[in-house]
């Protein structure tokens, strides 16, 4: 599945983000069968309980029948055995009997493959053309930061969202740093998520994820608009270089110089300067 801020595709069919209003989880009962593990479990379980029910009344007669069935003799088996002298009687043939009737049970109800009612989870799109449900799953927590990403696309006026999904692994991969507005010509989102990254203290993360990443996305946008090609170009290496979880610091290192002599050379106006203060105050973090 692919979702991006101009449309949703999925299952070879385009869904524009213009024409969809809003989008939802909704919910559904649905009968599902018993997986084929489960069932294979299962079905060992009602055999052996059925085994164990035909064999003990054939055991019980052994027992009561012994000294004859074996040929040992009986004061011999009396001793063994104390209180199976031969005893028989037609209350044993009807528990006998029973017994055999309840692992014929056993037996066919451990065959009969179970049907479990579970809830799934639906993504519905509220479109020009009424309502669609776009995806179904049981997995909630799969299908809710689905729709947050879909909640994303509708409202991102003036950022670019390029997701892709995979469905059959519910794993998301988030294409939107550097995505090409050719509407109004600015490069969006080279902010970087730190949630990853090792080493680093919580007010650290703190200052990156609001303070970094705002400088990284305003020397873009300025840089965008003066069509200084050279300072994007460096700055995508510079964000390439950090968002890692593990960033090389000569790497980082290199490419924050070579960022910042571009700028000196194209752009040295108080704005610029102010935002490599901070820029340069996040780098740092990842030079020691």
């Amino acid at each position: 599945m692919q979702i991006n801020s101009e449309a949703i595709v999925y299952n070879d069919r385009i869904y524009p983000i213009k024409n969809i209003s809003s989008a939802g989880l909704i919910e559904r009962r649905q009968d599902y069968y018993m997986a084929s593990s489960e069932y294979k479990k299962r079905r060992k379980r009602h055999n052996r309980l059925a085994l164990m029910l035909l064999v003990l009344p054939v055991l019980y007669l052994v027992l009561i029948n012994g000294p004859h069935v074996l040929g040992i003799p009986e004061f011999y088996w009396i001793a063994l055995f104390p209180g199976f002298e031969g005893y028989y009687s037609e209350s044993y043939s009807l528990i006998a009997w029973g017994m055999r009737a309840i692992a014929i049970i056993v037996w066919l109800r451990g065959r009969k493959r179970p049907i479990e009612q579970v809830t799934e989870y639906g993504l519905e799109l509220q479109t020009n053309s009424g309502s669609v449900s776009l995806l179904w799953s049981i997995d909630k927590e799969f299908m809710s930061k689905l729709k947050d990403v879909v909640f994303k696309a509708l409202s991102s006026t003036g950022t670019a969202i390029n997701y892709s999904v995979n469905i059959d692994n519910r794993q998301f991969q988030d294409n939107s740093h550097n995505v090409l507005n050719s509407t109004t010509n600015i490069t969006h989102d080279y902010s970087i998520n730190f949630a990853e990254h090792k080493g680093l203290t919580s007010e650290q993360i703190i200052f990156l994820t609001n303070d970094f990443n705002k400088a990284l996305q305003e020397l873009a946008r300025i840089s965008t608009e003066k069509n200084n090609e050279d300072v994007v170009a460096e700055l995508k290496e510079l964000r390439d270089a950090i968002s890692k979880p593990d960033p090389d610091p000569n790497l980082v290192k290199k490419t924050y110089g070579r960022l910042k002599g571009v700028c000196d050379v194209y752009d040295t106006s108080d704005k610029v300067m102010s935002l490599f203060k901070v820029i340069g105050a996040g780098v740092a973090y990842f030079l020691t």
